[in-house]
This record gives C-alpha cells, sequence and structure tokens, in this order.
C-alpha cells in the first residue's frame, strides 16, 4: 500500500489507485497517524496536531 499525502491525496493498493478529497483536519490526522505509523499515538498528541491545541 502506498498513501501519498503531500500534495492530493493518493492511494494506491495492489494495482489500484485513487484519489480522496478530505476536509484540512481529517487530512491532517491521517498525516499525523501515517508519520507514526507503528506507534500508538496519544489522543492529546493527535487534538494538539489538528486543532493546534487541547479544547477545554
Amino acid at each position: 500500500m502506498y498513501i501519498g499525502v503531500l500534495g492530493p491525496l493518493h492511494i494506491s493498493l495492489e494495482g489500484a489507485s485513487g484519489q480522496i478529497e478530505l476536509a484540512p483536519k481529517p487530512r491532517t490526522a491521517l498525516a499525523v497517524l501515517l508519520a507514526n505509523a507503528g506507534v500508538i499515538v496519544p489522543i492529546s498528541s493527535l487534538v494538539r496536531e489538528v486543532w493546534g491545541t487541547i479544547p477545554r
């Protein structure tokens, strides 16, 4: 599987590929999770990356 997040979101899997439209926040969440593949990402870190701060 290949997922490109720089520029248009592009996914390739077993010869099939396509582009997906995502709003900025889901795209940021996906990028954070992909950058930390194989590692548990704490909710607080994910929230901070997506919203810039932890909402209260």
